[in-house]
């Protein structure tokens, strides 16, 4: 499958984690955005993503696509996306997320320093 979506370990109802790999289509990121969704809604606002693309092999490269993806992501509930693992090619396309979006979106190399990115960004929460 090439998307999970669970709650982070630890950070239950307030830190989702995703993961993508193998290749993605546009049905794969719809699929992960509703899942996202869900989550959110049955979360503690602010609900912050981690993305995990580090074995993510393709995607689909339609900036209209990812546009109208990104733009499903705001709200009152949702907090930072982070995504960890992303290529120089994909933070293109995160960038062009955040800017047309309006989506609190930032990329790292490590889970570590994504989840301690949150934690300064959000008090409530506490990286271990």
């Amino acid at each position: 499958m090439p998307c999970t979506v669970a709650w982070y370990p630890g950070h239950e109802g307030r830190v989702i984690h995703q993961v993508f790999s193998g290749s993605l289509t546009v049905a794969d990121v719809t699929s992960g955005i509703e899942a996202i969704n869900a989550y959110i809604s049955e979360g503690v606002p602010p609900v912050h993503v981690l993305v995990d693309v580090g074995n993510l092999q393709s995607f689909p490269k339609s900036v209209t696509q990812f546009k109208q993806s990104a733009s499903q992501f705001k709200g009152p509930g949702v907090g930072y996306i982070v995504m960890i693992g992303a290529s120089s090619v994909m933070n293109m396309f995160a960038g062009l997320i955040a800017q047309f979006g309006g989506v609190k979106l930032r990329g790292f190399h490590s889970e570590d320093e994504a989840l301690e990115f949150i934690a300064q960004h959000d008090p409530s929460l506490v990286h271990e």
